[in-house]
């Protein structure tokens, strides 16, 4: 359940920690039971993909962990997609760590899985950003907004965010998100910084012609 409606065995053994034989077993009994099936097979080789056969077994077999489970095996999903190496799987390894915070917001294991969310969030929206898949690296941004703490890196994520926004069509989400960074760099002395982001809002008043905009940007930084 923690790792979605469909799943792969191999996955399955990494987050349920159980042997071949034993989860062999189990998934042939589950079949029985049509609670899950096979979703697609190579003849001759074992399963592929296994799914829940209703999305509803999925929702209620993930409502019966304890939050410290969930945050557990979300961690174990991560690490194993993580092992991978494959960076088409940046945006899963990210979720699954952020499902793990999520789990377990607070204390220790909580800040613990912030700073692996944190990071593996900003990996994902980078590479969202450089394949142009805006709406993804929005997600990404906000998930890593959501567990960062550190103002100036707080600051340098709503930027990133920006062009993201204003290429999905809303100018007003962009400014939303670099203006208060622009706000918080001119309040704490990063002039560079703040003169890069309002650069960067500038050039897209411009760039899509709104004058009205980019004059109430000029006027509100006098």
């Amino acid at each position: 359940a923690v790792l979605g409606k469909s799943f792969e065995r191999a996955a399955l053994s990494a987050v349920s920690e159980r042997d071949s034989d034993r989860l062999d077993g189990l998934l042939r009994q589950l079949a029985r039971k049509q609670i899950v099936a096979i979703e697609s097979s190579r003849p001759g080789a074992e399963p592929a993909t296994y799914a829940f056969v209703q999305g509803l077994l999925r929702d209620v077999a993930y409502s019966t962990l304890s939050r410290h489970d969930r945050r557990g095996r979300h961690l174990a999903a991560a690490r194993y997609f993580e092992s991978l190496a494959d960076d088409e799987l940046a945006g899963l390894v990210a979720n699954h760590f952020y499902d793990a915070y999520l789990a377990v917001p607070d204390g220790s294991q909580g800040e613990e899985a912030a700073v692996l969310a944190r990071v593996a969030s900003r990996a994902a929206a980078v590479r969202s950003i450089a394949l142009h898949a805006n709406r993804a690296a929005l997600k990404f941004i906000d998930q890593a907004l959501t567990v960062t703490t550190d103002p100036a890196e707080r600051a340098e994520l709503q930027v990133m965010a920006a062009s993201p926004a204003w290429a999905s069509g809303s100018l007003e989400d962009g400014e939303g998100y670099v203006r208060p960074a622009v706000e918080w760099y001119l309040a704490n002395g990063y002039e560079a910084e703040a003169d890069d982001a309002i650069a960067t809002m500038a050039g897209w008043l411009l760039h899509t012609s709104w004058t009205e905009g980019l004059r109430e940007l000029l006027e509100s930084l006098e």
